[in-house]
């Protein structure tokens, strides 16, 4: 079974226009929609691709196969 984590080098900054990602090694950082920046907070290594694939279809009220087009 595969669980997501982010990256131990990566910071997930969550701001109210969805999240930065920042790199903690070089100071880059990337802004990221709040759809993507949920998908990242549930990669905490506690969930499986699965477990996060039906949160988000729960949550946007879609069929699990649009969550992985």
């Amino acid at each position: 079974m595969s669980y997501g984590v982010l990256h131990p080098s990566a910071r997930l900054i969550r701001t109210n226009k969805g999240a930065l990602i920042r790199s903690r090694t070089n100071n880059n950082h990337l802004h990221i929609t709040p759809t993507e920046a949920m998908i990242l907070a549930l990669c905490d290594g506690t969930r499986t691709r699965e477990e996060i694939v039906d949160y988000i279809a729960t949550a946007y009220g879609v069929d699990r196969a649009r969550v992985t087009e």
